[in-house]
């Protein structure tokens, strides 16, 4: 009897030492997979100049661009944010690095005051069903439809902390949650919701804020004003010099 309660104590000990051995060998495993990706995470922002989502472990890769800036994100509404002023920078310095123009079109409308109402965007002419690409690697945010206004219409973030919108498309030809390289083909374009012929309406917004598109980009010749553009609080925006 006594040499079988030892046996017994024997096979309980071991078998307590595989378990707690198991589980520190998981917990180091987790610490050193986390301490890469934030090293890895640092290196990037040196290498490129972009804002990097922090990535976790937990988050099992499922990153969102821009997350450090914006902290939400909803498929709900184009502006869902509502940031304490103070909690806006007073300066931020957005990376063009990677555009890739929508579309070929050249501007018919312009941004700023459109009687009865503000222009948020741009218009670029286009034909029925001509391709829409991303102007930069991100994330689809939102791809529905907007009857009075956007008609079909997809918003990417991107990791540089912009916003791009893609209004009066015809046929969304990616997902909600997707990942887009700059260039990739994300709608056919159209004239669908408050428009008089076919167009592509195309914003940039930070922070849900309206910039305009014109400030950034020279779509008359087909380039970059700038390789940074940054943006001021409160004030008006200023452009560094394109390298």
């Amino acid at each position: 009897m006594i040499i079988k309660n030892r046996i017994l104590l024997i096979f309980l000990a071991g078998f307590l030492f595989i378990i707690i051995g198991h589980s520190q060998i998981d917990t180091i495993k987790s610490d050193t997979f986390s301490s890469i990706l934030e090293k890895n995470t640092l290196l990037n922002k040196k290498k490129t100049g972009e804002i990097v989502p922090p990535y976790r472990a937990a988050d099992n890769m499922e990153a969102y661009p821009a997350n450090n800036l914006y902290n939400t994100w909803t498929s709900e509404f184009l502006t869902p944010y509502s940031f304490p002023k103070s909690n806006i920078p007073d300066t931020f310095s957005i990376n063009l690095a990677g555009f890739n123009f929508p579309t070929d079109g050249k501007v018919t409308s312009n941004f700023g005051y459109r009687s009865p109402r503000q222009h948020y965007g741009i218009d670029l002419k286009i034909s029925m069903k001509d391709t829409i690409r991303a102007a930069f690697a991100g994330k689809v945010r939102i791809e529905r439809y907007e009857p009075r206004g956007y008609g079909y219409y997809i918003v990417i973030r991107h990791s540089n902390g912009l916003e791009t919108i893609y209004g009066h498309l015809s046929k969304f030809l990616v997902k909600v949650n997707q990942y887009v390289t700059s260039g990739e083909p994300i709608a056919l374009g159209g004239n669908s919701g408050r428009s008089t012929g076919p167009h592509l309406h195309f914003e940039t917004r930070f922070l849900g804020n309206p910039l305009n598109p014109s400030d950034l980009i020279d779509f008359n010749n087909k380039s970059l004003l700038a390789s940074t553009y940054t943006y001021v609080k409160d004030k008006k925006i200023t452009r560094t010099a394109k390298k």
